[in-house]
């Protein structure tokens, strides 16, 4: 009879990792040689509206915009390993403020990785780096605007995600996300989440897991944890019609606040419509620690013909955090028409509204309304693959 004693087992286990790193570092080459390369170039030239170009509660400054786009995406594209690159930013001139004049208004750098090594396991990395000079385009969930200030954002998500069986799978993901603001704060959220989810039928599907956050700022004062465990469930109201609901209780420093997440889809030939709802807990762009927001929003897309698309977007939310409030209203309109494979045209009018409040009284209120007009040229090589905007 054959043992093995506990450092037979470790090296056993080294043994059978290694094997399986080169077996799969044989595979790659021949899993690369039946994909390919591509690059897809990209330049915009709008022509750009803004009625409050400091985003002050008063005595709004209006002006007109000359925006330059250059973007490129770049990657490869297989069966066993695929990854992604891209890199875009806007240099803009003004009529009236010429001393807002800038080469790189915006900048954004990103890249996503997805490695496939067998049927049961995929992984996957996202990565980007933006860089603004209006830190309210970060407060992705609210809008909130914060003014004409320089921010930086650093974010990392990998994903790994495990079948386990034909209708059921595991998923572990962590992700950090880095804010900066001259002058203000500068703060990390970390995320992990893991879950599990399984298909009952083609009407159904089920999921639980649980959710870690900490925030953290420069100095280390007022750092907070929340635990959150969740359940969710997709529903099928109909072929073209579903459901998709996610909720749980969130623990933070001894408190228990809600956390939920409700959309309704219904799809249609030329489109879908999305009503949504989410109660949960943000960050802002150079504030300290997390903020409870409550939103509520609708989107419409609809496609006429083979070359128009139509969005629309009203979108109301809160912001809540020890005596102080906000109120946001957003409303968006955006078109495009396809002049042909390479030439696009698009059109959108941007209107926000914003109530801030301390201890339930009006502090200050902004309004702003931006109308962007412009011109997209992409192409793509190989010039086989299909432009994607």
């Amino acid at each position: 009879m054959i043992t093995w004693d506990s450092d037979d087992v470790t090296m056993k286990k080294i043994t059978s990792q290694w094997l399986f790193i080169i077996n799969t570092l044989f595979m790659l080459p021949a899993a690369m040689a039946q994909g390919g390369y591509y690059a897809i170039p990209e330049i915009a030239i709008s022509k750009v509206d803004d009625d409050n170009l400091f985003l002050t509660p008063g005595e709004e400054k209006q002006d007109i915009v000359t925006r330059i786009t250059p973007a490129i995406e770049f990657g490869f594209d297989s069966e066993l390993l695929s990854w992604n690159g891209s890199y875009t930013v806007d240099a803009e001139r003004y009529n009236r403020y010429s001393a807002l004049d800038n080469n790189s208004m915006r900048e954004s750098a990103g890249l996503s990785f997805e490695f496939i090594p067998n049927r049961l396991t995929q992984f996957s990395v996202d990565a980007n780096y933006t860089e603004t000079q209006t830190p309210g385009e970060l407060n992705l969930v609210t809008g909130l605007e914060r003014g004409r200030f320089k921010a930086t954002r650093s974010f990392v998500n990998p994903i790994l995600i495990y079948q386990l069986g034909a209708a059921s799978f595991a998923s572990f993901d962590y992700s950090l996300r880095a804010d900066k603001l001259a002058g203000g704060v500068s703060g990390d959220r970390h995320q992990t989440v893991v879950g599990y989810t399984r298909t009952f039928n083609e009407m159904n599907e089920f999921s639980a897991g649980y959710t870690f956050r900490r925030y953290t700022i420069e100095n280390g004062e007022d750092d907070e944890t929340s635990h959150l465990p969740w359940l969710g469930i997709v529903h099928k109201l109909s072929p073209r019609t579903s459901i998709d609901a996610r909720g749980g209780p969130r623990q933070i420093e001894g408190e228990i606040e809600p956390y939920l997440r409700l959309s309704l889809l219904h799809e249609y030939v030329n489109g879908e419509i999305d009503v949504n709802y989410i109660r949960d807990e943000i960050t802002l762009i150079g504030e300290s620690g997390r903020r409870e927001t409550e939103t509520v929003g609708l989107s419409l897309f609809h496609q006429i013909g083979n070359n128009f698309q139509l969005e629309i977007s009203p979108r109301y939310g809160t912001v809540t955090r020890r005596g102080t409030d906000a109120e946001i209203y957003r409303f968006t309109i955006d078109t495009r028409y396809r002049i042909n494979t390479n030439f696009e045209l698009s059109a959108s009018w941007n209107y926000s509204s914003q109530d801030e409040f301390f201890n339930s009284t009006i502090e200050q209120s902004v309004k702003r309304n931006v109308f962007l007009f412009g011109i997209n040229y992409a192409t793509s090589f190989p010039r086989s693959r299909r432009v994607n905007r």
